[in-house]
């Protein structure tokens, strides 16, 4: 599912960690650099 997270849309999901599933955001598209930074996105690594 895609979501607005803190101006930045995302790609909802899971990822596993020691056996379980845990919920994950995964950036697909920011307006701009600073956008993404002040989301706590911290490498540019789109995902679709």
């Amino acid at each position: 599912m895609k979501i607005w997270y803190k101006g930045v849309l995302c790609n909802t999901g899971t990822y596993r960690y020691m056996g379980e599933d845990k919920p994950a955001l995964y950036y697909i598209y920011s307006p701009d650099q600073e956008t993404m930074l002040k989301a706590g996105f911290v490498e540019d690594h789109p995902c679709l």
